[in-house]
């Protein structure tokens, strides 16, 4: 299967606040990327989305504030980006997810993790530290 991740079209969801921006492509399980501070969809390495592309449903996705996302005037907090990607994952009718975070994304990851424990299959840390 030859997957062409360049010509995967964004979408948005929004809730109360927010609309937020995201792309999904591949079958299978839903893996979640979540990215890291001030990032965007636009800086996963497009090598890296297509060899998950062929096994995994990727999503990727804009946090709160970031790129084509945008912002309510809560303050960012860890807790505020992790509910976030519960409302992303419901809006997407999907139940439970791999999760990668890298960089800050793993410590929404994480956070995400414990809040929504029945949300998660298998958490990936890539790339953070030790707080």
């Amino acid at each position: 299967m030859r997957i062409v991740v360049c010509f995967v079209f964004e979408h948005t969801v929004h809730d109360a606040e927010n609309l937020f921006a995201y792309k999904k492509f591949g079958e299978g399980d839903p893996l979640l990327l979540i990215m890291g501070y001030s990032g965007t969809i636009d800086l996963w390495a497009t090598e890296m989305l297509k060899e998950l592309a062929a096994r995994y449903q990727v999503i990727i996705f804009d946090n709160r504030g970031m790129g084509k996302t945008t912002a309510s005037d809560k303050e960012f907090t860890i807790e505020l980006f992790a509910d976030d990607t519960r409302g992303l994952l419901d809006a997407l009718g999907i139940e439970r997810a791999h999760v990668l975070g890298w960089s800050l994304g793993t410590y929404i990851a994480q956070e995400f993790a414990l809040t929504y424990p029945d949300k998660v299959d298998k958490l990936i840390l890539y790339a953070g530290d030790c707080g």
